[in-house]
């Protein structure tokens, strides 16, 4: 009977051992530290996924929940069509940004993913890829040239029967179809010339203009800039030219412009 009691009172004592051990491993966290760490999760993005229209030179930015490894994460980090980028980050490390290279290609639906290689600072990595997509802008037309001056100026009187005519736009031309989209009612004969950065064509009458006689310039729309973009609409002006001056002469009579003397 005694050796039996004894046996029990060891028995009693292992029993509690191992499950002040068992309480003492859990209040420790024992078997890897505790529950698992929450994954950080991708909480906006610029674009937004399913925007339309996008600005090409638009910065994509991806915000996080929390603080981020940044060089995994740029390494996490694919568009499809490529991007090259040049990244950075907000003082808090919460948001990547990826600025392009070059503008983004027109009217073209681009496809944002963070891979799971993507993690906290903690080292928490992303539980699943994220992904989202957005569709860019057309191409923007390029600005059409226009005119930005002339010389008569529209309206001008008075002018002068052997000045040049000058007709100044707004960014480089192609002169040989700016040329051809010079007319003059009436007919005015030209030596075309142009300034050092083709902006300014110069109309060079090649006999005296009429005497008091109204000119109506017109440059058509098929005039061009540089790059092939025509005009955007048809120029006009009009200038009248100064009245035929008489010579007066002094004991003697004008004739073909000159004086001589004698009846």
């Amino acid at each position: 009977m005694t050796a039996t009691f004894a046996a029990s009172r060891r028995a009693a004592r292992v029993g509690l051992s191992l499950i002040a051990l068992g309480l003492l491993v859990a209040g420790c966290g024992g078997g890897g530290g505790g529950p698992p760490a929450t994954a950080p999760t991708v909480s906006a993005t610029i674009p937004a996924g399913g925007a339309e229209s996008v600005a090409l030179g638009t910065s994509i930015s991806i915000t996080f929940s929390r603080a981020m490894d940044e060089s995994a994460t740029q390494g996490a980090f694919s568009a499809d069509p490529a991007v090259a980028c040049a990244f950075s980050w907000n003082a808090a490390s919460t948001t990547l940004t990826c600025a392009p290279d070059e503008d983004l290609q027109p009217d073209t639906s681009y496809t944002i993913t963070i891979g799971t290689a993507a993690r906290d600072a903690g080292g928490t990595a992303l539980a699943n890829a994220f992904s989202f997509s957005f569709s860019t802008a057309d191409q923007p037309a390029p600005d059409a040239p226009s005119v930005t001056g002339t010389d008569p100026s529209d309206g001008g009187v008075d002018v002068s029967i052997g000045t040049p005519i000058s007709v100044t736009f707004s960014e480089p031309m192609n002169p040989q179809a700016s040329e051809a989209a010079f007319s003059s009612q009436p007919p005015i004969t030209c030596t075309f010339g142009w300034d050092a950065t083709d902006t300014t064509l110069t109309c060079t009458p090649e006999s005296e203009l009429t005497p008091e006689t109204t000119y109506t310039l017109t440059i058509a729309a098929s005039a061009s800039g540089a790059d092939g973009t025509p005009l955007g609409a048809p120029h006009e002006f009009s200038f009248t030219t100064a009245p035929e001056v008489t010579q007066l002469c002094v004991f003697g009579t004008a004739r073909f412009g000159a004086c001589r003397l004698g009846p």
